[in-house]
């Protein structure tokens, strides 16, 4: 999954200490829905499938009834344009896709643990394709995050009966979402965040539908 411009100071009591609560929240929502994909009754892929059709109806609301300045230049107007808008769609299918699949092959501790692993793919594609700097001191965070997430996942493993194959699932979802970060955030300078997001999510549904 996952800007908000501001001339306030950084702080608790701003608009920075606002966003920062907003994503905390995102994080304990995010953090709930491995479980709540393992609880459904209407399988793996039809799941993903209302998870986007759902998230549809707030974004259209909020189109709809959304003053946007930026209207005429917040449109695509070549191929090229369309395609930049339909990719992280595809991604993020992609990766609702994998995911939810590798909840019902292996444990919810090692499903969301290894498809979590998404920034290492993030800070390696961003670095390969487009030449992105990454400092030491990140790089050695995200050695030490990878450890974590390793020890972690192989006491999972023993604990919870985790399956080799669903393992793989949940990394080949860490990479499609991966692919999803990285051109989500290729769209910032141009587009509006309703517009990427309505996009992201349309298209997510439609390639969803026929799965």
């Amino acid at each position: 999954m996952r800007h908000v411009a501001s001339t306030a100071k950084p702080g608790i009591g701003g608009t920075a200490g606002f966003s920062l609560a907003v994503l905390l929240l995102g994080g304990v929502v995010i953090g709930l829905s491995p479980i709540l994909v393992r609880l459904s009754e209407v399988g793996p892929i039809a799941t993903a499938v209302w998870r986007v059709g759902l998230a549809l109806l707030p974004l259209l609301a909020w189109k709809f009834g959304h003053n946007d300045s930026r209207k005429s230049t917040d449109r695509p107007e070549t191929l090229r344009d369309v395609m930049a808008l339909v990719f992280p769609g595809v991604m993020l299918a992609a990766d609702l896709i994998a995911w939810h699949v590798s909840l019902s092959l292996t444990s919810v501790a090692n499903a969301t643990l290894l498809a979590n692993l998404a920034p290492v793919f993030v800070t390696l594609g961003g670095w390969l394709l487009f030449g992105s700097r990454v400092s030491r001191r990140f790089m050695a965070g995200l050695a030490l995050a990878v450890a974590g997430v390793t020890i972690l996942n192989l006491r999972q493993d023993t604990a919870f009966g985790g399956s080799a194959t669903g393992d793989a699932v949940a990394i080949l979802a860490a990479i499609f979402y991966a692919g999803y970060m990285l051109s989500l955030g290729r769209l910032r300078g141009r587009y509006s965040t309703l517009t990427a997001m309505l996009w992201t999510t349309g298209v997510s549904a439609l390639c969803l539908l026929p799965a």
